[in-house]
């Protein structure tokens, strides 16, 4: 229990790497004894290789993550959609909530309607309610604070090692540049049309998540939730709930850069890009 309360809720990190120049820090030995290999000649590390796609594995346990989590290892249920693998069947129910377009798990938070398709997901939300002075994982050099290490991890190497340029990748096909390999995933399937099996029954849009076509589906129906203050009417309980806030004066969302607020997130990742990048 002390160690649970040191490691995940105080950010503790007792293992400090010794080579000159490496501030990696960890919390446990194992994990520790792990990242001294990466300081290891190539020829001398212990290396794990899939048959399956070539990729190597310094430690034993993310190799056999990878096979199982890439590769479907050891998955017995299989999504009759999509064909993807799961290891239990509650695991495949959650899948399903996700082609369905169902979010049965609530967030617990008072006054947030955030629903989802799994319990991981509401767990990966409730992280969002955590107020910033309380958040577990500290910069080492300035007075942020993340709600998980690698939030802090990448923190760190864009603002503060400066490796912006190293972690941009590039789309092929229309030169856009993103700071991860997920972003460009996004962009390659909306932009693109990668992947894109879901078909309006209304037009030939296409679409990847069930949640997308649901919502692209309302578009072509007649706006029916009302304001009550003005009148205007919106197609759903969301865009109402943004609308409000024009007369509530409301603006929920704070930049991390400035003293600036938005109503919407929207406009908020606006004024992040154009101000801050």
């Amino acid at each position: 229990m002390k160690k649970h309360v040191r490691f995940v809720h105080e950010g503790q990190r007792p293992f400090k790497c010794p080579f000159e120049g490496c501030k990696y820090s960890a919390k446990t030995r194992q994990y520790f004894r792990l990242h001294q290999r990466t300081h290891m000649a190539k020829d001398e590390r212990p290396q794990f290789k899939c048959d399956e796609c070539d990729k190597t594995f310094l430690a034993e346990d993310a190799f056999n993550h990878h096979k199982v989590t890439k590769h479907g290892v050891g998955k017995a249920h299989t999504c009759e959609i999509c064909g993807k693998k799961f290891s239990k069947p509650i695991y495949l129910n959650h899948h399903m909530n996700w082609h369905n377009g169902l979010k049965p798990f609530a967030c617990t938070h008072e006054g947030c309607d955030y629903h989802a398709w799994s319990p991981d997901q509401v767990q990966k939300h409730m992280r969002r309610h955590v107020p910033v002075n309380q958040r577990p994982y500290k910069c080492d050099h300035c007075d942020k604070r993340y709600t998980t290490p690698s939030q802090k991890a990448t923190h760190i190497k864009l603002v503060h090692e400066g490796q912006l340029e190293q972690m941009r990748v590039q789309c092929n096909l229309c030169g856009e540049i993103y700071s991860s390999k997920n972003y460009l995933k996004y962009h390659m399937i909306r932009a693109h049309g990668e992947e894109k099996t879901l078909v309006c029954p209304h037009c030939p849009k296409k679409f990847v998540e069930p949640q997308s076509l649901q919502k692209h589906i309302l578009i072509h129906s007649a706006p029916s939730i009302i304001c009550e203050e003005c009148g205007r009417a919106f197609r759903t309980e969301l865009a109402l709930k943004n609308h409000m806030r024009v007369h509530t004066g409301e603006t929920p969302y704070h930049c991390q850069h400035c003293p600036y607020q938005a109503k919407t997130g929207i406009t908020l990742r606006k004024h992040i890009k154009s101000k801050h990048k």
